[in-house]
C-alpha cells in the first residue's frame, strides 16, 4: 500500500468521526432517560433489601459490630446509588436541553421522567 492510499484511507475515517460527532451533538443529540428509571428501580430494591436485612437482624437480636458495620456498608451503598441518580438526571435533563429529537412514545407523546420527589421518597 503506499502513502496515499493509507493517507486518503485515514482522511476518510476523520471525516466519518467528525460527522458522527456534529450528528450527534447538533442534529440528532442521544436522549438520557433509562438511567433514571433504571436507578431509581435499583434504589428502591436497594432500600428493600437493606431494610429486609437490618428487620432479619433484629428479629434474631443480632447486636454485634459485625452486623452494625453490615448495615452502615448497606446504607453507604444506597447513598452511591442516591448519587447515581442523581448523576443521572443531570444527563438526562442536559440532553433534552435544546433536543429535537425528544422521546415519544408510539402516540407522539413525550415520555416523562419520574418526578424528582420520587427520589428521595
Amino acid at each position: 500500500m503506499s502513502g496515499l492510499t493509507v493517507s486518503h484511507r485515514l482522511l476518510q475515517a476523520a471525516l466519518g468521526a467528525a460527522i458522527g460527532i456534529a450528528v450527534n451533538a447538533l442534529v440528532l443529540p442521544p436522549v438520557h432517560l433509562r438511567d433514571v428509571r433504571e436507578n431509581l428501580g435499583g434504589l428502591a430494591r436497594g432500600a428493600r433489601e437493606a431494610l429486609a436485612h437490618m428487620a432479619e437482624g433484629l428479629v434474631h437480636e443480632d447486636w454485634s459490630e459485625e452486623t452494625a458495620a453490615d448495615w452502615r456498608r448497606l446504607s453507604d451503598r444506597l447513598q452511591q446509588r442516591l448519587e447515581s441518580l442523581r448523576s443521572a438526571r443531570l444527563w438526562s435533563h442536559e440532553s433534552l436541553r435544546l433536543n429535537p429529537g425528544l422521546p415519544r412514545r408510539s402516540r407522539g407523546k413525550p415520555l416523562p421522567l419520574p418526578a424528582e420527589s420520587e427520589d428521595q421518597r
